[in-house]
């Protein structure tokens, strides 16, 4: 809890209704938290994408290095390390103006969320 604490405490639920099948969404005013349980080995993690501008990218337990990211269609791409940085679950920030918002509709996200 000392290092993803914050990513629980004070969150709302998934706002894209489905869960991925590589984890499981919380947000608040200004932040995606992105729980990876299933860690992707090819370093890209997909996210559907945000109506939000995005700010910046960060693994929570690692605020200072930036990850990098691309928006292609309808999903967000995260460039992750390869090797998840917790046995359990690496955290990834997605960092946004105001709270986050699906781009598409629930239907649309939850067959691109399972997608991977």
């Amino acid at each position: 809890m000392d290092v993803h604490g914050d990513s629980i405490h004070a969150t709302t639920g998934n706002p894209f209704g489905a869960e991925p099948w590589w984890g499981r969404f919380t947000a608040k005013p200004g932040r995606l938290y992105a729980h990876v349980f299933t860690w992707p080995t090819d370093g890209r993690l997909d996210i559907p994408r945000l109506r939000n501008t995005v700010r910046r990218v960060h693994l929570l337990n690692a605020p200072t290095t930036a990850l990098g990211h691309t928006v292609d269609g309808d999903h967000l791409t995260v460039t992750v390390p390869t090797a998840a940085p917790d046995a359990h679950a690496g955290v990834v920030v997605v960092e946004v103006d105001g709270t986050p918002v699906p781009a598409a509709t629930p239907a649309t996200v939850s067959g691109a969320a399972r997608v991977g």
